[in-house]
């Protein structure tokens, strides 16, 4: 495992993050991690619950549009290297309605999940790494093809079954101070629930598993 044990994000660690990308301290930065579009061909590929083709176009869309009247506000895309086809949708759209509030990113994974004021995803495990940063995490998760994610089943995440249901949402946790601090501490508690109860960070834990299976091949 690549993580250690939960600890609650600091002010310093949140806004050195954001100097380090470039952002403004007092923008609200919200991170989008979902699945990359490809051609339709490969729709009769995708397994039960993974968004088609035609709903990811639909749901980037939708998204990207939302920050077109929305205030002190940035849309962040994490992309992966290879993501040629999400690339040019997201700039296409940007210069034709008007959008200049929206960035794409392929590195800097972790300074965007500390310095994220929420966290969107489908499909990915980068809500489990959002979860770890102590940054909100919404999870869209299709009416149709309801999600089996743990986050979902354990109500960690905060569901949207709409595009149009995250505005309300990014307004609670702009605004409502209780309600951002509930959802992360149950974040929090889920986190603590699922990890192991020996107090030791990951590398030490990778560390003991590599000492054991020396003393079994060495005797």
């Amino acid at each position: 495992p690549r993580f250690g044990n939960v600890k609650p994000k600091s002010l310093k660690m949140y806004y050195d993050a954001r100097k380090r990308l470039g952002f403004l301290l007092d923008e609200e930065i919200v991170l989008f991690a979902i699945r990359a579009i490809y051609k339709p061909f490969y729709d009769k590929y995708i397994i039960s619950g993974q968004i088609s083709t035609f709903t990811l176009s639909y749901l980037y869309n939708s998204f990207l549009k939302i920050f077109l009247k929305r205030k002190n506000s940035r849309a962040v895309f994490k992309l992966k290297m290879l993501d040629l086809s999400t690339e040019w949708l997201v700039s296409n759209i940007r210069p034709r309605d008007g959008i200049n509030n929206i960035l794409i990113f392929k590195n800097n994974l972790n300074d965007l999940l500390i310095a994220s004021d929420a966290v969107v995803v489908t499909h990915s495990n980068i809500g489990i790494e959002a979860l770890y940063n102590d940054t909100p995490v919404i999870v869209y998760n299709n009416p149709n093809k309801p999600s089996l994610l743990p986050l979902c089943a354990e109500k960690a995440a905060i569901e949207i079954k709409s595009p149009e249901k995250l505005v309300p949402v990014l307004d609670r946790l702009r605004n409502e101070k209780n309600y951002r601090e509930e959802r992360l501490k149950i974040q929090r508690d889920f986190l603590q629930k699922n990890l192991p109860n020996d107090g030791l960070s990951s590398s030490e834990r990778v560390s003991d598993v590599i000492i054991q299976l020396a003393r079994k091949v060495i005797p």
